[in-house]
């Protein structure tokens, strides 16, 4: 069965274990928003710790993030077990500043 769900992902995966095939998402970049929508602060770490254990064996994680947060992506990835295979560049400015 083929499921798209949205909401606040911490609640989401808070009630799964080994459950998705993978997850695609859209973190929140950098220094894009700086804080005008009141959004909490991001931490790569917790985010990949909820994914690690959510994802069966042989997923896949792809997140659009901006430079200033592949970095962090890659790193913590590692500390979680994820493989970094590829990367798409795409410089966009962000459209809220």
């Amino acid at each position: 069965m083929r499921q798209l769900i949205k909401g606040n992902c911490y609640s989401i995966l808070d009630k799964c274990s080994n459950h998705f095939d993978g997850i695609i998402t859209d973190i929140p970049f950098k220094g894009a928003i700086k804080n005008k929508l009141n959004e909490e602060i991001f931490s790569f770490d917790k985010f990949l710790s909820f994914a690690k254990r959510v994802i069966k064996n042989n997923g896949f994680l792809i997140s659009f993030c901006n430079l200033k947060c592949l970095i962090d992506l890659v790193n913590f990835g590692k500390k979680y077990g994820f493989i970094d295979k590829t990367y798409q560049i795409w410089n966009k400015e962000p459209l809220r500043t």
